[in-house]
């Protein structure tokens, strides 16, 4: 058995730890960052729902005819109202299930498809928008609640891109919430009384 130094027993060895610089520290941190950042990516779902809703003081027959006539859709629909240059083309179709319509503009490429119509509750649509970067489905339905018209539109679709579409879907909200509010806002100035 080796012997013991007698002035090692009961002493703690010091080792010779070398400092982190200050940049080593920023760089770990860096590198911690992004593998955070790109872990959470793969539990983000891609997939949104944005809704909102307001009331309307008019008639269900006046916007009805406003939601479903494409032609009536420049007075309100804030991709249009928003970019006053927008080129808009109509399908065949003008109003009702199966009506179109496109556009094109400093904000990018749309299109828009009616799916459901029905003077009762609202309309169905989908919805393509920045160059087909977004695609929804979307619907803007109404119902009668003590002599107003409560309106509720809603966007839900999913964000398909590589590794930040959770990222993307998480800020639809905002970005399209705010979108959807100045609609309804336009859309209630339309069809006033």
């Amino acid at each position: 058995m080796p012997r013991k130094d007698p002035d090692s027993i009961g002493r703690l060895k010091v080792i010779n730890v070398k400092k982190k610089s200050r940049k080593e520290k920023i760089r770990i941190l860096f590198v911690l960052g992004i593998a955070i950042f790109f872990g959470l990516a793969f539990f983000l779902t891609c997939e949104y729902r944005v809704t909102r809703f307001g009331f309307l003081e008019t008639e269900s027959k006046y916007l009805h005819a406003a939601l479903d006539d494409l032609n009536q859709w420049q007075y309100w629909a804030p991709w249009i109202v928003d970019d006053p240059g927008k080129m808009v083309s109509l399908g065949e179709i003008e109003s009702g299930v199966g009506a179109s319509q496109s556009w094109s503009g400093k904000g990018g490429d749309g299109s828009m498809t009616i799916t459901r119509s029905s003077p009762e509750y609202g309309i169905d649509f989908n919805l393509s928008l920045y160059d087909g970067m977004y695609q929804s489905k979307s619907s803007i339905h109404y119902q009668k609640v003590k002599g107003r018209i409560y309106v509720t539109w809603t966007e839900e679709g999913k964000v398909v891109m590589p590794v930040v579409g959770g990222y993307w879907a998480l800020l639809m909200d905002p970005i399209a919430g705010s979108r959807l509010e100045r609609g309804l806002n336009e859309l209630k100035r339309v069809v006033a009384r």
